[in-house]
């Protein structure tokens, strides 16, 4: 998942991460360089306000650098068969300032001999 700040500070917010098989690792990285990626929808949760983010999200980018990790996370395991167990699952507590214009990626490495499907459900303040 690619994090593209805009011009203004961005608090980066997770809310949880949760997967389907065996454990994940997850690396904030920052000062990444990507290319291509498609962009995903995001959603501005102050019914009172019509802000449009500055923030754009994506997937599946080409990734030329990776960058500096600037945070990493684990989700550990379950014992057994990773085929017939369901994953675990990391929620937030924390906020991170993420720098403005500045190109982050949110990485997930598999640590399960199976298929492992990531569900991430994160939010956002931009300063404005």
């Amino acid at each position: 998942l690619v994090i593209l700040t805009g011009d203004s500070t961005m608090i980066y917010i997770p809310a949880a991460i949760t997967a389907s098989a065996d454990s994940v690792t997850i690396g904030l990285y920052e000062s990444s360089v990507i290319t291509s990626g498609i962009t995903l929808v995001s959603y501005n949760h102050q019914r009172n306000s019509s802000f449009t983010s500055n923030t754009i999200l994506k997937t599946a980018p080409t990734v030329t650098t990776v960058g500096t990790l600037v945070s990493k996370s684990y989700i550990g395991g379950v014992s057994g068969n990773a085929l017939t167990r369901q994953g675990g699952i990391a929620s937030g507590g924390y906020k991170m300032v993420l720098k403005p214009d500045t190109q982050y990626i949110l990485r997930f490495t598999n640590g399960s001999t199976a298929s492992n499907t990531i569900n991430v459900k994160m939010g956002w303040i931009e300063s404005v």
